[in-house]
C-alpha cells in the first residue's frame, strides 16, 4: 500500500521534467454558441499531425503541439453541430475557447475512422446522442434513457416491465449509476415502466461495459455516467412535455448573464388522475403515482474556475384500499431517491484539469399492510434506508505531446438500515424484527497513464480500494488496461482487461413479480465480490457505415443469491447463513452495425451470450443459468426523414426488439403436506402443497419480441419548437410472458403486461 501511494504521488510531480521543451499548449472549452452549454466528447482532429483528442465532461480539451511547426489546422466536430475548421499560428501557448453552431442533420453526418482516430471507439464505451433518447419510440410515449440502453449489444433489462440493467451477464447491483457524480441506487418509476432520468435535463451519457477507467470503482459490470445540462447562460428558455404517462416542465436561464445559470425540471405521472374514475368505487380504491425534481446551478467564477450544484429527488407511491361490510384492508408501498452533489473545477497554468466533488445519496422504501375484520385489527410495517456520503478528487496532468496522466482519490461512508418489521395485533405490538444499522467506509486511490499517437491509443490504470467493515478490513489492487490500434484507414483493433471489486450486494425479496430487492452490507462471512474481464474487438468504418464487434469473458468470485430461500430472508436474524455463496462466469460476442445516409439512420445490434452461477449449496455445484442468462438478444432501430426543412421536420421511427426467453423457476414436483390430518382426525381446513425444484432457473419463458412504431412532426418557429409524436406500442399485439404462476386449480398460467397500445406525446420548447 505504501508503494502504491508513493507511485501515485511522485508521478504527477515529475510530469514537468518529462514534458518536451519543444511543445506548446493549446487548450480551452467547447460550447454551444447560442446557449453557452459546454459540449462533452467533442472531437478535435489535428490534420497536421493526424491525431486528436476529445473534450471531457465539462467541455475542456488540451493538446500539446510541436513548436517547430509554423501553423496547424484542425477540425472541431460534435454530433448535431456544424464542424468548425481552425488554422492557428503556433508561436506560444494558447487558450482557445471554441463555439459551435447547431445545424448538422443527425442522419446525414459521415462516419469516418480518420476523424474519430479511434478516440470514440474505445473498448466497451457507448456515448448516446440525446436525439436518440428523446425520439426513439418507447412505452407510452415517455422518453426513456434505460429503454434506449437496452437496445445496445451486451445490455438487457431481463423481462418486460423492468428498468434494471444487466450488462454482460452481471446482476443489476453490479452497475454504477451516476447522476452528476452522485450514485443512484434505484432506477425504477412506476414499477419499472420508466426510469428516474428525465430526458429533457440530460446533456451527456457514457456507458462503460469494458475497459472501465480507474476513476470508477466498487462495481463489477458497468458504469452509467449521466450528466445534466448546465442551463442556458444567455437567455431564459423552457419547455413542456406531455405523454400518455406523465407531464413535465423545465425552465433554464441566466441568473447573471454569461456567469451564473440554472436548470429546473419537475415531472409527475397522472395515472392516478386518469384511472381513478375507472378503478375506484365505494369498496375499492387504488392510487399509483410518481414525481421527480431536478435542479442545477452553474457558476463560471472565471475562465479557469467553475462551480456546479446539482439536486434530485424522486418518489413513488402505490396504495390499495379494499373494504366490505365486515372487513377493510389497506396496502401502502413507497420508494424513492434523494441526492445532491457539489463540484468545483479548476484549470492550472500548466493545463492540468482539477476536479473536487462532494455528494450525498439516499434510497428509502416502506411497505405497510393493515386490515380490520369486525372488531379485530392487525398491521404490519416495514421500512429500510441506504445512505451514502462521499468526497472525491481528480487531476489530469499533461506529460507531453502524446501522453498524460490522471490521478485521484475517493472517500465514502455507507449506512445501511436493514428492513425493520413491526407487527401489531389489536393495538398490541406482537413482533418486531430488526437488526443493527451497518456502517462501513471505503477509501480509494488511482492513477492512469494515457498515450495517444497517430495509430495507437493506450490507457494503463491502477486502482487500490480499502473497505473497512464492522469487523474486518479488505485491500484490493485492481489493474486496468485499454488499447486500440489503427490497422488501416478503416479498420481498428482494440482490447481491454480489468479487475473490479464490489463491497455490497442485493438479494430478491420475493421470487417473482415486480422489482423488489434489499441491499446487503459488508459483514462477517461475506467477502467483497471480485471479477476479472478481458475483451477484444475490431471496429470498421467507412463513409456512412460502421461495424463494431467485441467479445468478452468474465469470471466472478464471491457471488451471492437467495435461490433456496427467496422470500425476504433479510428479516431473519441468521440471514447470512441462508445466502447461497458461489461464483459466476459470463462470456459472449456483441455486434453493432450503424448506417447513416440520405435521411436513413439504421442501427442493428446482436448479442450471443451465456451467464452462469455455481454454488456448492445448489445442484451439487453444477453450473446453472443465472437470472439474466439470455442467449440471443437483438434489436433494430430505424429512423427515416420524410421531410427535413429549416422550419419543419417529419420523420418515421421503428424499434424492433427480440431476445431468448429468460430463465425462470418452476416446480418439477408438488405434493400435499397432509396438514389437515392430525392424530387420525380429519380437520376442516385445506392442505397445502409443497413444491420441489430440481434446481433454480430450470425453465425458460417464451422468446420475447416486440415492434414499436412512431411518426413525428417538428415545427420550428421564432418563439420555439413544437413536436408531436404518435405511435403504436407492440404493433402486432405479441403476448410476451411476464411471469408464470399457479392458479387456484393448481394449473399454471401466464401473466402478460402490455398489449397493443397507441400513444401520443407533445413537446414544446420556448
Amino acid at each position: 500500500m505504501k508503494t502504491i501511494l508513493i507511485f501515485l504521488t511522485v508521478i504527477p510531480l515529475t510530469y514537468s521534467t518529462l514534458q518536451s521543451q519543444n511543445t506548446i499548449k493549446i487548450s480551452g472549452t467547447i460550447t454551444d454558441i447560442y446557449t453557452g452549454e459546454v459540449l462533452p466528447n467533442a472531437t478535435i482532429y489535428n490534420y497536421t499531425f493526424s491525431n486528436g483528442c476529445t473534450s471531457n465532461n465539462h467541455g475542456y480539451y488540451y493538446m500539446n503541439i510541436n513548436s517547430t511547426i509554423d501553423s496547424i489546422t484542425f477540425d472541431i466536430s460534435y454530433i448535431g453541430y456544424l464542424t468548425e475548421q481552425i488554422s492557428l499560428k503556433t508561436f506560444k501557448d494558447t487558450c482557445l475557447n471554441i463555439k459551435l453552431k447547431p445545424g448538422l442533420r443527425l442522419n446525414e453526418f459521415e462516419i469516418t475512422a480518420k476523424k474519430t482516430n479511434g478516440i470514440s471507439n474505445k473498448m466497451g464505451l457507448h456515448n448516446l446522442p440525446i436525439a436518440d433518447i428523446l425520439y426513439t419510440p418507447v412505452l407510452l410515449g415517455e422518453a426513456n434513457l434505460i429503454s434506449l440502453l437496452k437496445t445496445l449489444p451486451g445490455v438487457s433489462s431481463g423481462k418486460e416491465g423492468a428498468s434494471e440493467l444487466y450488462v454482460r451477464g452481471g446482476n443489476y447491483d453490479q452497475n454504477l449509476i451516476l447522476l452528476d457524480e452522485a450514485p443512484i441506487y434505484n432506477l425504477n418509476h412506476a414499477f419499472g415502466l420508466i426510469s428516474v432520468f428525465n430526458a429533457s435535463t440530460i446533456k451527456n451519457v457514457n456507458l462503460y461495459k469494458g475497459g472501465i477507467p480507474s476513476v470508477f470503482g466498487r462495481r463489477l459490470s458497468s458504469v452509467l455516467d449521466v450528466t445534466t445540462r448546465d442551463g442556458n447562460k444567455k437567455r431564459f428558455a423552457g419547455g413542456i412535455d406531455f405523454s400518455t404517462l406523465s407531464g413535465a416542465l423545465y425552465l433554464e436561464g441566466p441568473i447573471v448573464k454569461e456567469k451564473v445559470s440554472f436548470l429546473f425540471s419537475a415531472r409527475r405521472s397522472w395515472i392516478d388522475k386518469l384511472a381513478s374514475p375507472l378503478i375506484n368505487s365505494s369498496d375499492q380504491k387504488m392510487k399509483l403515482y410518481f414525481y421527480d425534481i431536478n435542479g442545477k446551478i452553474n457558476w463560471v467564477i472565471n475562465n479557469k474556475n467553475k462551480l456546479y450544484l446539482s439536486y434530485y429527488k424522486g418518489q413513488d407511491e402505490f396504495d390499495v384500499q379494499l373494504k366490505d361490510p365486515s372487513s377493510k384492508s389497506i396496502m401502502e408501498q413507497g420508494w424513492g431517491n434523494h441526492l445532491g452533489s457539489l463540484r468545483w473545477n479548476t484549470i492550472l497554468n500548466s493545463g492540468a484539469f482539477i476536479q473536487l466533488t462532494g455528494y450525498f445519496t439516499k434510497f428509502s422504501e416502506f411497505n405497510n399492510n393493515s386490515g380490520k375484520y369486525y372488531n379485530s385489527y392487525s398491521k404490519e410495517e416495514s421500512y429500510s434506508t441506504l445512505l451514502e456520503t462521499g468526497i472525491k478528487g481528480s487531476a489530469n496532468w499533461p506529460l507531453g505531446q502524446k501522453s498524460s496522466i490522471k490521478t485521484g482519490f475517493d472517500l465514502l461512508h455507507n449506512t445501511i438500515n436493514p428492513p425493520i418489521k413491526k407487527s401489531i395485533q389489536d393495538s398490541v405490538i406482537s413482533n418486531i424484527t430488526s437488526q443493527h444499522d451497518v456502517n462501513f467506509n471505503s477509501y480509494g486511490v488511482y492513477s492512469e497513464y494515457f498515450y495517444n499517437s497517430r495509430k495507437f491509443f493506450l490507457k494503463v490504470g491502477l486502482r487500490t480500494d480499502l473497505f473497512s467493515g464492522s469487523d474486518k478490513n479488505y485491500i484490493y489492487v485492481q489493474p486496468r488496461l485499454n488499447a486500440t490500434y489503427q490497422l488501416s484507414k478503416a479498420l481498428m483493433a482494440k482490447c481491454s482487461s480489468m479487475r473490479n471489486v464490489q463491497p455490497f450486494y442485493v438479494i430478491k425479496k420475493n421470487n417473482n413479480g415486480f422489482p423488489a430487492y434489499a441491499w446487503l452490507p459488508l459483514v462477517n462471512n461475506l467477502n467483497p465480490q471480485e471479477s476479472w474481464q478481458i475483451s477484444i474487438g475490431i471496429n470498421w468504418a467507412k463513409k456512412f457505415w460502421m461495424l463494431d464487434i467485441e467479445s468478452y469473458y468474465k469470471t466472478i468470485k464471491n457471488q451471492f443469491s437467495n435461490y433456496r430461500y427467496p422470500y425476504d430472508i433479510y428479516s431473519s436474524y441468521n440471514w447470512v447463513d441462508l445466502i447461497d455463496k458461489g461464483k459466476g462466469r459470463a462470456y459472449g460476442i456483441e455486434i453493432l452495425n450503424t448506417i447513416k445516409n440520405k435521411g436513413w439512420n439504421i442501427r442493428t445490434s446482436y448479442t450471443l451470450a451465456k451467464s452462469e452461477f455455481s454454488s456448492t449449496d445448489i445442484a451439487y455445484g453444477k453450473w446453472i443459468p443465472s437470472d439474466y442468462d439470455i442467449r440471443h438478444d437483438a434489436s433494430m432501430i430505424i429512423t427515416k426523414d420524410i421531410k427535413n426543412q429549416k422550419n419543419k421536420r417529419n420523420w418515421f421511427a421503428a424499434n424492433f426488439t427480440f431476445h431468448s426467453g429468460i430463465p425462470f423457476s418452476l416446480p418439477t414436483l408438488s405434493y400435499s403436506s397432509k396438514a389437515n390430518i392430525l392424530n387420525n382426525v380429519d380437520y376442516d381446513f385445506k392442505s397445502s402443497d409443497i413444491d420441489y425444484y430440481s434446481y433454480p432457473n430450470n425453465y425458460r419463458l417464451k422468446a420475447y419480441h416486440r415492434l414499436d412504431l412512431s411518426y413525428n412532426i417538428q415545427l420550428n418557429k421564432k418563439n420555439g419548437s413544437r413536436t408531436w409524436s404518435i405511435g403504436i406500442i407492440n404493433t402486432y399485439n405479441r403476448k410476451n410472458q411476464y411471469i408464470i404462476y399457479r392458479a387456484n386449480n393448481n394449473n399454471f398460467k401466464q401473466l402478460t403486461l402490455f398489449p397493443i397500445m397507441p400513444f401520443i406525446s407533445f413537446k414544446k420548447q420556448f
